[in-house]
């Protein structure tokens, strides 16, 4: 009776293992599919954004005899201005022993 009853409490804790595993299963395939929609989801809105983004980009026209694309008014009058030349980089000075990559 004994071995009975130890090999039922064995089988017992078994299933619950089982059980557990299951539910996290389920829980993971649960998070799994919603990730998928929030793909679909962000992948719909990047063919959006790109249909727009070409049509915007049709607008442009190269000027004839240029290989360059013809600049919009407004950035034309930003060219025309004198450049200002960026600052130097700043050094920082440390004694880590880092190694570039």
């Amino acid at each position: 009776m004994g071995e009975i009853s130890t090999a039922t409490r064995e089988q017992n804790s078994g299933i619950e293992q089982i059980n557990a595993a299951l539910t996290e299963m389920d829980s993971v395939t649960q998070q799994n599919a919603a990730l998928v929609q929030q793909t679909s989801s962000a992948a719909n809105a990047l063919e959006g954004q790109a249909s727009q983004l070409a049509t915007l980009m049709a607008t442009f026209r190269l000027a004839e005899g240029s290989e360059q694309p013809a600049a919009p008014p407004a950035l034309e009058a930003q060219q025309r201005r004198p450049a200002v030349k960026p600052a130097a980089p700043q050094t920082v000075n440390s004694n880590d022993d880092w190694d570039e990559f």
